[in-house]
């Protein structure tokens, strides 16, 4: 069975996949979410990638009208990193990403995170600068963007 990435809306904590991707994010994510930032989700589009079962998401934000997405989260079990299958994941949010109208991808990222700042890096993204002591831990963030 191949896996199929999907778009998830309308998001909420009653989706299907909601659980699924909790359980990625504070098993994979160094800054796990809490149950209040789940609930802002109406405001995000969230890509699921399925085999039997929830192997990886992404989340964006996007202001009604904007052309910026703003990466807030994106991970991968890994087993899968690396493959194919997360090639074809990124592929398809941006082809979906493109017909909402979106021209750019922001996000942040750790410094230290340099398995994600060597993905970034190698799909595109261009470091627009480092801020210093950005998350609550003092680690600073590359603000980084992709033009789509």
């Amino acid at each position: 069975m191949n896996p199929e990435v999907t778009l998830c809306l309308p998001w909420s904590n009653q989706h299907p996949h909601f659980k699924d991707i909790v359980s990625l994010d504070s098993r994979l994510m160094a800054q796990s979410w809490d149950d209040k930032q789940w609930e802002g989700g109406e405001n995000f589009s969230v890509f699921a990638l399925r085999d039997i079962k929830t192997i990886g998401f992404s989340i964006y934000q996007i202001a009604p009208g904007d052309e910026v997405a703003h990466l807030l989260k994106i991970a991968i079990e890994p087993s899968y990193r690396g493959s194919s299958v997360t090639q074809e994941f990124w592929e398809v949010m941006l082809m979906t990403l493109r017909a909402k109208g979106v021209k750019k991808i922001y996000l942040e990222v750790e410094v230290t995170n340099k398995r994600a700042v060597g993905f970034y890096k190698r799909v595109g993204f261009k470091l627009l600068h480092t801020a210093k002591a950005f998350y609550q831990n003092g680690e600073d963030a590359h603000k980084m963007e992709l033009a789509i």
